[in-house]
């Protein structure tokens, strides 16, 4: 006698009773096949799976994470214009079919009219500090006047420098010029006077003492002016 599963198939799997039939066995995975990277005559690139991102995970703190902060950028300093340099330009060499009183120290004087200015033969200068404005340092210690610097020919007599400086209009005992001595700290003193109506004004700058040694050598000379 037979017994036969609804199946069609031996109860128990045709085993005896009694006996438990063996599991069957589990499938496997094969591992996948090794990759084998085309060849180079193929042309293709091998493509690798791109690995997902790792993202560090964010402590909780309980509340939202601060906000970074940058700090504002400052605009650039602007640029200033920075001048080009100036040089003075060469000055010209003496034409030898001049004259040599046509120069004075190498330059000459050109009146624009082709007419040139014919110096002393004794080129000997000195260098004359004279403040502006009829200004008397003397009288206003710790001032501020103006000067200007002259190249004044040790020839010249004090009558001419005084003449030469705006003084003799008319009234020739209120004209005259006088040294001015520094002594420091703005202080000045009135040295010696000379007017037009003195005698001793008719002696040159270089009698006088006022030589080319003056400003270099020796103190420079300062004067001011004395007019009606």
């Amino acid at each position: 006698m037979h017994y036969l599963t609804p199946n069609g198939l031996p109860p128990n799997g045709g085993c005896p009773p009694g006996v438990t039939r063996p599991a069957a066995p589990q499938s496997v995975a094969s591992p996948p096949p090794p990759y084998i990277p085309p060849r180079p005559d193929h042309g293709v690139m091998p493509v690798y799976p791109s690995a997902p991102a790792a993202v560090a995970p964010h402590p909780d703190y309980g509340y939202p994470p601060p906000v970074p902060f940058c700090w504002p950028m400052q605009p650039a300093p602007p640029q200033l214009p920075v001048a080009a340099p100036t040089t003075a330009p060469p000055r010209p060499a003496p034409d030898p079919s001049f004259p040599p009183g046509t120069y004075i120290d190498g330059a000459t004087v050109d009146f624009g009219t082709n007419m040139r200015y014919l110096f002393p033969e004794r080129q000997n200068h000195t260098v004359i500090h004279y403040f502006l404005d009829m200004a008397h340092p003397w009288e206003s210690p710790g001032g501020s006047p103006r000067w200007a610097v002259y190249l004044v020919p040790t020839l010249l007599t004090v009558k001419q420098l005084i003449r030469q400086l705006g003084g003799g209009n008319g009234n020739d005992e209120q004209s005259g010029i006088s040294e001015c001595l520094e002594v420091g700290d703005g202080a000045w003193l009135k040295g010696p006077t000379f007017m037009l109506s003195d005698n001793k004004s008719d002696q040159t700058l270089e009698a006088l003492g006022w030589t080319e040694s003056r400003g270099t050598v020796s103190k420079p000379v300062w004067i001011a002016l004395h007019k009606a």
